[in-house]
């Protein structure tokens, strides 16, 4: 009961974050969590499901509806934007006391000793990543929820409710579909339980039928490039990924899977390559670990653990780096295998305590002492993360916001409804202006070829080619492929066109109209 106690206290300071940024700062920052946003408001308002930020609202064939569905209640609860946010963020943020509740009971499953299980859910409790993500409109989270009560439900002998709940997982996340493939190769292969292989693949098959078949009915029949990005997971993977190059991403998206692997443990907040090395070896203590669980002879990991490898070689050959947002819903087995790797260690250090060399047991001291500072500094990275990093970048977020709202304001006055928008932010751009837009996405090609393409830089040509009526700039808009000093040269690039004319400006924020040129836009 004390552990229970302590355990429920540690979990009081992210239901303090939760409440300290209810207005949701970050929101649109992944463009995922807009995208979803602005399917719930369709879902609750029309009972479509439709992408309603881009120019004529396309139907949303990219994301399963679960998430988006669940978010609908907030805009049936507040259907005023922003206030939505508030009431969106503790629908998002319940699902992870959920997901650290099912992990507290799949250790056990697992054979973790008291002391394991409590040390596991510390450092889940502890996680700056489980915290963030745990107040952003993303599907991960509810994804590991659902991928956790499948697994318990399958240690207990329940296969078709197990299936059930992995449809759930699917309809959440389209990478639940690794669970079609990785339960019945268990039951099939390693436990000899064909009749339940079956009854669970009959179960879960409907699910996914249901959501490729809608998906391929409703997608747009000849889809540019950037429709193609939103609208459809596979089209543009193929789109990207060439057998040429799969060797650039199998050794590129294995360097991050152990880089974020390690996270989750020492995040890399620290330049340089010792920091990364540093962080890359947590990442294959916690594999490893991993892996001597799925190997457990008890067996009740293995499910699990192929549930994991499967997952995770998918993303090795995925076009787009595996962060840590996508290795979420894996966090409680590399935690639970970096708290298993490390525990041999510790019995390797007691043994040499009591060695009769006396060097021996000096040289183990040492180590002994060295661990322990490594644990200390994983400690204080995290907690650097979540008491320093993580405001300063809210912080960063609501100062965008707030400056942007003159623009915003000024943009729903003096601009036609049918305008399209070329905007670093669209889905938030959209809730707040009614107008329809898009960012400008950039192929994954160049960071994987190291060869970056100069086109990524213009956003007037980009912004021609897919007819868009106006460009909305700001220092920010970039986030995620451009360094700050790339982004000034872009709207220092815009600010020098001829074919460009400067409509309107506030604080950092700069609309462009685009000029014919030869008697054309484009």
């Amino acid at each position: 009961m004390v552990r229970v106690a302590i355990l429920i206290l540690l979990f009081i300071p992210s239901l303090w974050f939760a409440y300290e940024y209810r207005d949701m700062p970050s929101f649109g920052y992944y463009h995922d969590d807009g995208l979803y946003f602005v399917g719930a408001k369709t879902l609750a308002q029309s009972g479509s499901y439709r992408i309603a930020s881009f120019p004529g609202e396309p139907a949303q064939t990219k994301y399963p509806p679960l998430l988006s569905a669940w978010h609908a209640l907030a805009w049936w609860i507040q259907p005023d934007f922003p206030a939505t946010l508030g009431v969106a963020i503790w629908l998002q943020w319940i699902w992870l006391p959920v997901f650290a509740w099912l992990t507290w009971i799949l250790l056990k499953d697992w054979g973790m000793s008291g002391n394991a299980r409590f040390i596991v859910m510390v450092m889940f409790a502890l996680s700056p990543y489980l915290l963030f993500f745990s107040t952003a409109i993303l599907s991960e989270i509810p994804f590991g929820v659902f991928v956790a009560a499948t697994m318990l439900l399958l240690n207990r002998g329940r296969i078709i409710p197990a299936a059930l709940c992995a449809g759930l997982a699917y309809l959440t996340r389209t990478a639940g579909i690794v669970l079609i493939v990785s339960v019945p190769a268990v039951l099939w292969i390693w436990e000899k339980r064909r009749k339940e292989a079956v009854q669970f693949a009959v179960t879960l098959l409907p699910f996914i039928a249901a959501w490729m078949l809608w998906s391929k009915a409703n997608r747009p029949a000849s889809p540019n490039e950037l429709l193609l990005y939103l609208t459809d997971y596979l089209g543009y993977h193929f789109g990207v990924f060439t057998l040429g190059d799969a060797h650039l991403f199998l050794w590129k998206n294995a360097d991050m899977l152990l880089q974020a692997a390690g996270a989750f443990i020492l995040p890399l907040i620290y330049g340089g390559q010792i920091a990364t090395i540093t962080t890359q070896v947590m990442g294959v203590a916690a594999i490893a670990g991993a892996v001597r669980l799925t190997l457990a002879p008890h067996g009740r990991a293995r499910q699990f653990g192929i549930f994991a490898g499967i997952y995770a070689a998918i993303l090795l050959l995925w076009s787009f780096p595996p962060n840590e947002r996508f290795l979420l819903p894996l966090a409680p087995f590399f935690l639970a295998g970096f708290v298993v790797e490390f525990s041999r260690v510790f019995v390797a250090m007691r043994k040499s305590f009591q060695h009769k060399d006396a060097s021996q047991r000096g040289a183990a001291y040492g180590i002994a002492a060295f661990v322990a500072l490594l644990l200390l500094f994983c400690l204080y990275t995290q907690l650097q993360v979540r008491y320093e990093l993580m405001p300063l970048a809210m912080a960063k977020e609501r100062e965008r916001t707030r400056d942007l709202a003159p623009m915003y304001q000024w943009i729903r006055a003096n601009t036609p409804e049918t305008a399209k928008f070329l905007v670093g932010y669209d889905t938030v751009f959209h809730l707040h202006t009614g107008r329809h837009g898009s960012y400008q996405s950039v192929s994954p090609i160049g960071w994987y070829r190291d060869s970056q393409d100069p086109a990524r830089f213009d956003a007037e040509a980009y912004a021609r080619k897919y007819g868009f009526d106006l460009i909305l700039w700001t220092p920010t808009d970039r986030r995620n492929d451009a360094t700050f000093e790339e982004q000034v040269a872009i709207g220092r690039k815009l600010a020098d066109s001829k074919t460009l004319k400067l409509l309107h400006e506030e604080r950092n924020a700069y609309l462009f109209a685009l000029l014919p040129v030869d008697g054309k836009r484009e």
